[in-house]
């Protein structure tokens, strides 16, 4: 049993009071005796033990008053024979709160954590599966048709046959030949008579040559 019952009223006022304090239960009826408050000292702060031992779990209405007046009231919050602040009632609502919190987060996790499974498993399997599947029917050709497909490729090309080749080489070393058929003596006369026309003289290089020899002697051997 400790001080469960206080109230702080006008110290300009209300010191001096010969308070009592009334309990009440939720149904009406008073909680126990009536209990004298006492006077800390002359400040009007009154307080008082009240014996919870054998009463219930649960909130009781308080009145403050003297024989002839009202002065105040309360809640006494009363759990397991001992009286409960409103901070503790605070803070265990708000753990209760974050523990209904946490377990709903760690279900919704869970439920989350499932589905994604459920999803990863599905990929898996058909991956494992449609993957294979993909490879093996990219393996499906046999020798012959690999055969098959590059003689196709050989005809669609047309490449020349021997005889053909041959025919071309043939025709090319004629085609040499044919130029390789002036003696060295018509080489040399074609340069000879090819005319200066074409060039800057108008007349051939043989007749150029002897217009220099015909010039050429004409000059005295001695000056």
């Amino acid at each position: 049993m400790a001080n469960e019952l206080n109230i702080q009223l006008d110290p300009f006022s209300d010191s001096g009071l010969t308070l009592i304090a009334k309990g009440f239960n939720p149904n009406g009826t008073q909680l126990g005796s009536d209990v004298t408050m006492t006077e800390v000292g002359s400040r009007a702060y009154y307080t008082a033990s009240f014996s919870l031992t054998s009463v219930p779990d649960g909130a009781y209405l308080i009145s403050f008053e003297t024989a002839t007046d009202f002065y105040g009231q309360g809640v006494l919050y009363v759990k397991d024979g001992n009286e409960l602040d409103l901070s503790d009632i605070e803070t265990e609502v708000l753990a209760t709160v974050r523990e209904t919190n946490i377990i709903n987060e760690v279900n919704d996790n869970e439920v989350k954590i499932d589905a994604i499974d459920t999803n990863v498993d599905s990929i898996l399997v058909g991956t494992l599966i449609t993957i294979p599947n993909l490879i093996n029917a990219l393996n499906d050709l046999s020798e012959s048709q690999v055969k098959a497909q590059a003689d196709q490729a050989l005809i669609d090309y047309d490449s020349p046959t021997k005889s053909e080749l041959d025919s071309v080489e043939t025709v090319i070393l004629n085609a040499v030949s044919g130029l390789n058929n002036l003696t060295q003596q018509e080489v040399a006369e074609a340069v000879w008579d090819y005319l200066q026309s074409s060039t800057t003289v108008s007349t051939s290089m043989k007749e150029a040559v002897e217009k220099i020899l015909i010039n050429a002697n004409l000059i005295p051997a001695s000056i």
